[in-house]
């Protein structure tokens, strides 16, 4: 082959990595903004269950038969709620289209996107549901669950976009041990997210009405809400402890700082979170409290599956060499 054949190819190839380049970083700078949306629309919903708007529209998708509904204090928020969530999804929708452009060349980010779009899909459909069952309990669940998963794809999205990014400066190792410790941090928290949202829509939140004690006690003795609210607790405190020693395998197996930077945060943040936890009994449930409360548990999650994303795109140390 010519030397000049090999120059042309060699030049094709760089200007095919650097115009897959452009697209890493939109992504990522998309996804970015799709997270930063997505707290926003948790934090409303959040708002929506604690001040008992819910059903301030009670159709679907008009509000009270309108299009912009009356202004109310109820009708304000969930109006507003869903305003956020027409947002997110706007921008899901937004990085799937975008990302059918580079879809055999960045699977790895293509099919979290076909994810996010198929979860506000469903979303939308559960949220519906929602409102016409009249908040049961369970639907609610699933409601925060689904948004959560697709709060883990968005984030999945940003993770795999940076990795490439920034592959020559090679900036993670990954670990058995780390990926496992924070994937169980990952399991542990979404558990406990469902399991806490239930706790809020079952009306369970005063059924401990105290703290650290259950009314007075160790080990509740009454009924089924003092006993999901006390299995809270503990879910809590393993969740907490999993977080923590996530941070301290990826420590111990000289991470990355980026993944180190991540599990700092969502190690620092779980102990706040467990004291603005604390103060739901002490606060009789304050609205303030309990969208706190959610708002926090959602950066931890997203933070740890941030930090799992990294483990898992990056090249193993073992293989690397590196310790």
């Amino acid at each position: 082959m010519a030397r000049s054949e090999v120059t042309s190819i060699s030049s094709a190839s760089e200007e095919r990595v650097v115009a897959l380049d452009v697209h890493y970083r939109f992504l990522f700078k998309l996804a970015l903004l799709t997270g930063a949306a997505t707290l926003v629309l948790i934090a409303l919903g959040g708002t929506v269950r604690a001040t008992g708007a819910g059903l301030a529209c009670p159709d679907w998708p008009l509000c009270e038969g309108r299009v912009i509904p009356r202004v109310s204090q109820g009708t304000t928020i969930e109006f507003a709620h869903r305003l956020a969530a027409t947002a997110v999804g706007s921008l899901a929708l937004g990085m799937g289209l975008y990302s059918l452009r580079i879809r055999r060349a960045a699977p790895h980010v293509f099919y979290p996107a076909v994810a996010a779009g198929i979860l506000v899909i469903g979303q939308v459909i559960l949220g519906a549901a929602v409102i016409f069952a009249r908040l049961p309990a369970y639907l609610v669940t699933a409601h925060l669950g689904m948004a959560t998963a697709f709060a883990a794809t968005v984030v999945l999205i940003a993770a795999f976009s940076y990795v490439r990014l920034h592959e020559a400066a090679s900036t993670a190792n990954s670990s058995g041990r780390a990926t496992g410790f924070t994937l169980l941090a990952c399991v542990m928290t979404y558990a406990l997210l469902l399991v806490g949202s239930y706790v809020g829509s079952s009306g369970s939140s005063l059924a401990c009405a105290d703290w650290p004690l259950c009314n007075g006690s160790l080990i509740p003795a009454a009924g089924w809400r003092e006993w999901i609210g006390f299995i809270h607790r503990l879910m809590a405190i393993a969740m907490a402890a999993s977080v923590l020693c996530a941070y301290r395998v990826a420590i111990a197996s000289r991470m990355s700082r980026q993944v180190r930077a991540l599990l700092l945060g969502a190690s620092v943040l779980t102990l706040v979170e467990i004291m603005v936890g604390a103060l739901n009994p002490i606060l009789k449930v304050a609205p303030a409290v309990v969208v706190a409360h959610l708002v926090v548990a959602m950066v931890i999650w997203m933070l740890l599956t941030g930090a799992a994303a990294l483990l898992i795109a990056s090249p193993r140390a073992e293989a690397t060499g590196t310790p």
